[in-house]
């Protein structure tokens, strides 16, 4: 009984002890990764290299890098010295098993406004050297931003609107078709739906009613964001009177464009009518 109970308090000292010295590990490997991001913020690499094992290996954007000598050059390739680029790592994780532990987090490089210039995630395999824990194995994956349209790809959103409204002015209601997808969907201001680039010349066709046959279309494109090979557009339109200063008719639209063999179309395109607020009637 006694030896039992002898057993089992050395068992348990035995189980504290080793989780002890397990969070004790993990705070030393955490303290690593901290002196990683404090020593470079300063300007000081070769603080940075000291704390990689002499056979570490460095994979980032700009290569793979072998040897605590070789991942100086990757590191010189962001600005330096301190002042100029600043990083904001976070540890998600740290797992210590025996003599080697993985971390891994997110970090942020800043501009000295504040602005963000780069940010990814990051994987690092660390080994206790000599009672001291290195990094072993460093790997950076960066996020890249989404990139952001050109120009001429925003005019180009932005053209097609006033296409539309330029050929429907000259009654060239063909070209106005052929600016759909040939599975394109209008919804006109009355709620019907046009399927299809036939049915939409159709209802272009179709007379409108007078003074609004004379009228004169101006279309106003007020947002385009291009999201590949679709774009969203936003605007108004207003139909003028021939004397060009009378506005018998205006609404919103918004259309989904698509590029189509390097040109875009219009492939979705609903318009909406604004109706004129109400006269108020004399008390």
């Amino acid at each position: 009984m006694h030896t039992r109970f002898v057993r089992l308090a050395v068992s348990l000292l035995f189980a504290a002890t080793f989780a002890f010295a397990q969070g004790d590990d993990e705070g030393a490997v955490r303290e690593i990764l901290d002196r990683w991001a404090a020593a470079f913020n300063e300007g000081d690499l070769q603080a940075v290299v000291e704390l990689y094992t002499e056979d570490t290996v460095l994979v980032d954007a700009f290569g793979r890098f072998e040897g605590r000598e070789a991942i100086i050059e990757p590191l010189t390739q962001l600005p330096m010295p301190a002042g100029v680029v600043t990083i904001q790592p976070t540890t998600d994780e740290v797992v210590v098993d025996g003599d080697t532990a993985h971390a891994m987090g997110t970090y942020t490089f800043s501009a000295p406004d504040g602005s963000t210039l780069m940010r990814g995630n990051w994987l690092a395999l660390l080994r206790l050297v000599e009672g001291e824990w290195k990094m072993h194995r460093h790997v950076n994956s960066m996020l890249m931003p989404p990139p952001e349209p050109e120009a001429d790809v925003q005019e180009a959103v932005h053209d097609l609107a006033s296409r539309w409204a330029e050929l429907y002015n000259a009654d060239d209601l063909v070209g106005v078709a052929n600016l759909y997808t040939e599975d394109a969907i209008v919804v006109n201001m009355n709620g019907r739906r046009d399927i299809g680039r036939e049915a939409i010349y159709v209802g272009l066709a179709t007379p409108m009613p007078e003074p609004l046959d004379q009228g004169i279309i101006e279309v106003i494109t007020e947002e385009a964001e291009v999201l590949g090979d679709t774009a969203n557009g936003l605007g108004t339109f207003i139909f003028w009177a021939p004397d060009g200063a009378t506005v018998m008719m205006q609404g919103t639209y918004v259309a989904v464009s698509k590029l189509v063999d390097g040109e875009w179309k219009m492939h979705r395109h609903v318009v909406n009518l604004l109706m004129p607020e109400p006269e108020v009637e004399a008390p």
